[in-house]
């Protein structure tokens, strides 16, 4: 079970200092941190690290990380990992931009990643791939917060998902995983 605390993580980029708003530790040598982004009044910015490998540096995660993750398990179990994705697929409909970005906005945002049942519900699914489901639900669910607070009408991770339930084109997932496809609304 993960444990979320205010931000205590610093990262420089471009030379200006940035301090987390929420560390998200999963006790098992991944962590998730949201800080302050720049792309909107609200906007969060991603990272992670993994220290399950060792020397790994924080990282902002992309949609193309949590979708290969989620295509070795659908080739595993391809119904759970279909019955996922429609679950987050929902969330995503239902998501709305963050009012702002505080610390307790972003945890009281996270609706599936601390419901126990639900990540319960899909645990079978962490005999596969890289990440567990709990890391993969607080990192998509983060996403979409991130994506629909910069713009609400933005479409990146339902194409995304909705690549992994009616493809089995790996090339097309990876494209609409990884900004190179072609874009619809």
């Amino acid at each position: 079970m993960p444990t979320y605390s205010p931000g205590s993580t610093r990262v420089r980029k471009k030379g200006n200092m940035f301090h987390s708003i929420i560390d998200i530790d999963f006790q098992n040598g991944l962590f998730v941190y949201a800080f302050p982004g720049r792309l909107s009044q609200n906007d969060i910015w991603l990272m992670f690290r993994d220290r399950r490998v060792p020397r790994t540096q924080i990282r902002t995660p992309k949609h193309i990380h949590w979708a290969a993750d989620l295509l070795i398990k659908k080739d595993n179990d391809p119904q759970l990992t279909n019955q996922f994705l429609n679950d987050m697929l929902q969330r995503w409909n239902n998501i709305q931009p963050l009012p702002n970005r505080n610390y307790q906005t972003i945890l009281n945002n996270l609706n599936l990643s601390r419901n126990r049942n639900f990540i319960n519900s899909y645990s079978a699914l962490n005999q596969h791939g890289f990440f567990n489901i709990d890391f993969l639900i607080h990192l998509m669910e983060l996403l979409m917060l991130q994506e629909k607070t910069n713009n609400p009408n933005a479409y990146m991770f339902r194409d995304a998902v909705n690549a992994l339930l009616t493809s089995n084109d790996l090339y097309s997932i990876i494209a609409k995983a990884g900004f190179g496809g072609r874009r619809s609304k």
